[in-house]
Parts: structure tokens; sequence; C-alpha cells
């Protein structure tokens, strides 16, 4: 079955407990996800509809409210455990966007190259301190945030210190 990767992330999210649209989009904000997930507002509702209309996730509303609480399947936990099996098995391009302006940085003058390495510098540096404050405020997350949040910590000093590295070497 064709899954997006927002279908994925709401199964996953779908699967720790029945949920809200609302709640979703508190944990993807609570969490970070969308430091590294295009999942909007707006499209979280539209994606939910389409889970439910694959079978994969079962909506009712909720006594004496508007609201949907939605909940995975045994069909779509059965899609969702193949699924993040083969995203973690198969390497796939990750930071599509860098990796193509990497690719075009020869068109930049050093001193270009050199403010826009610095300025995605400083960036990495906001980013990390506001995930290493998410990852104080959510020690009992589970397993799978913790995780994410280690990575992310993980990948986010490891740029900093690549970036710091080049600009050495593109100043000498």
């Amino acid at each position: 079955m064709d899954i997006s990767l927002t279908e994925l992330l709401l199964l996953g999210i779908l699967a720790e407990k029945p949920q809200h649209g609302y709640h979703i989009e508190h944990l993807i904000e609570e969490r970070g996800m969308r430091k590294w997930t295009e999942v909007g507002f707006s499209s979280i509702y539209y994606v939910l509809a389409r889970l439910e209309k694959k079978g994969l996730a079962a909506g009712a509303h909720t006594a004496g409210k508007a609201q949907k609480r939605y909940s995975i399947t045994d069909k779509g936990m059965a899609i969702l455990k193949e699924e993040t099996k083969n995203r973690i098995e198969k390497r796939r391009p990750s930071n599509m966007h860098f990796m193509t302006g990497l690719a075009g940085s020869w068109l930049l003058e050093s001193s270009e190259l050199i403010d826009a390495f610095k300025n995605r510098r400083n960036e990495i540096k906001k980013d990390l301190q506001a995930l290493q404050k998410k990852i104080t405020e959510n020690e009992n997350a589970p397993r799978s945030a913790r995780e994410l949040f280690s990575l992310s910590e993980t990948l986010l000093k490891t740029e900093a210190d690549w970036i710091s590295a080049e600009l050495r070497r593109i100043k000498k």
C-alpha cells in the first residue's frame, strides 16, 4: 500500500493512543517534529480523513463533542509496523534541501558561502538550544520520541561541527 510520510507519522501518533486532531497538532509541536516534517496544522484533518478512507484509522465522534477521536485500525497497525521497519532499514536521502544547496555552492563567492554557513550554524545553535529544552521537558515521552530527540541532537551537533570545519577550510 502506498503511504506518505505524513500518513505514517500520524499513524505512529495514533498507535500511542486514540487522539483528536487538535491533540495530534499539540504532540507534533511539543516533540519538535515541525523541524523535520512538513505537516501543517490544516493538513492534519485532511490526512486523518485519508487514513480513515484507506481503512488505516477509524474516527468516532466523542460524547457531547463535535470533534472526532481517531484510532488506528488493525490494518493500520500492520501497515505502520511494516513501513516503520522499511523506513529504518532502507537508506534514503535525508537533508535534501541542504544537499541540493551544497551541490550548487560553487556558484557563490567564498564570502557568500562563509556567510551562508555562519547563518546556518547560528540556526543550528538556536535549534539545538530549543531541542535540549524539549528533551528536558519531555523526559517521560515515549521511547520513539526520545529516540527522535536523541538523533536530532546528534545530527545538529555533527552538522555544526562539519560547518565549522568547512569554514576553516574555506578561510585557508
